[in-house]
This record gives C-alpha cells, structure tokens and sequence, in this order.
C-alpha cells in the first residue's frame, strides 16, 4: 500500500515540491500513526493512498515494478485477463506477469482517501501517466 503525505501548505496543482511529499509503503495501516502522531498528523498533514494501473492488451492490471531486463511487472486480478496476458499464480489469488513496455497502451494513479485524514484540495481523484514516469520513481507520485 503506497501513502502519499502532503505538508499543508498552498497546494499547487501543476507541481508538488519534493519536500512537500513524503512516501511511505505500509503493511499495516496503523504504522502510520508510530511515524507520525495522530494528533498532530491530522491537523498538518493531507494523506491519501495511490494505485498505478496499466492498460495492456485490453485489460487493467496494476503496477508492481520495473524489472532489471526493462520489462513491466504487473499483477493481474483474478479472471480471464489471466489467460489473456499469461499471467503465472504467484500466491493464493495472486497473479504477476512481465511483459514488454512497448505493449503498455495507457497508464494512470489512481488516489483515494486514507482513513479520516483530509484529502489534498484540488488533486484529482485519477491522473493520466507517462510510462517513462514508472522508469523515473520522484515523478511517479506527482
């Protein structure tokens, strides 16, 4: 699970200022609140989760990583996108593919809120990506 942490300051949609944002990757939810104080948290800071998500070969998956050879590692949902792309079970439900970057057709964020904090005034809930934005990881969450 990827959290975005937004400093309350003027937002400005065409660009977030590197320290403005932090990123943190959770297992669990409530290590947010060992990193930063409830209180505090949610009084300075706007925080909301993000989802990257892939378009190939007609179906939606979602992005894991760049692999070494270059390839785009995916995780494919349950269903007949499965057959479709290839995809091999890795664990229980889970299902990952690697494929060519040439084979990417669209990518986008999707960002949701996060617990009861406050969402980021003005940020789109959905944001078009470029694929060199994967590539390049301090432009993937802007």
């Amino acid at each position: 699970m990827r959290i975005i942490i937004i400093e309350n300051k003027s937002y400005d949609l065409t660009s977030i200022i590197d320290e403005q944002c932090e990123i943190y990757t959770f297992s669990n939810p409530k290590e947010l609140y060992t990193t930063i104080p409830e209180a505090e948290a949610k009084a300075k800071y706007s925080v909301y989760r993000s989802r990257i998500w892939v378009h190939v070969r007609g179906c939606n998956t979602l992005f894991e990583n760049i692999t070494k050879e270059g390839k785009i590692l995916l995780n494919v949902r349950p269903s007949e996108d499965v057959d479709i792309l290839g995809a091999v079970q890795v664990d229980r439900g889970i299902y990952n593919v690697e494929l060519p970057l040439e084979e990417v057709e669209r990518v986008w964020e999707e960002r949701m809120p996060y617990l009861d904090f406050k969402y980021p005034k003005g940020l789109p809930t959905v944001a078009d990506l470029d694929i060199s934005d994967l590539k390049d990881t301090t432009k993937r969450f802007r």
